[in-house]
């Protein structure tokens, strides 16, 4: 992990250079703009016992400028609701155990 926290003060100090503006203020705008993002996905109204229609009815992309879109589908929901059902499961089988 030490290596990617290098990595972005690398490229924080480098694109501040080439904006004019300090690391700081780079730092800054890089947190809101990854902030914006963990705000909208976790503002989404996902119900445990979501049909595929009701999730299609969802904005579930977030277009990012210069960089394509984020999105996710219908099968990941269902995967991701599934693995969180395994995992309960697993850490009640663990508290019984014991």
């Amino acid at each position: 992990m030490q290596s990617n926290y290098k990595s972005y003060n690398k490229a924080v100090k480098q694109i501040a250079k080439e904006l004019n503006l300090t690391p700081l203020e780079v730092d800054k705008i890089y947190r809101a703009y990854c902030k914006l993002i963990v705000d909208k996905i976790s503002s989404l109204p996902l119900k445990e016992d979501m049909t595929e229609d009701e999730f299609n009815k969802l904005q579930v992309n977030i277009n990012l400028p210069s960089l394509g879109k984020l999105y996710t589908s219908w099968q990941t929901y269902k995967n991701l609701k599934q693995k969180k059902i395994y995992v309960q499961k697993t850490k009640e089988n663990k508290i019984t155990k014991h």
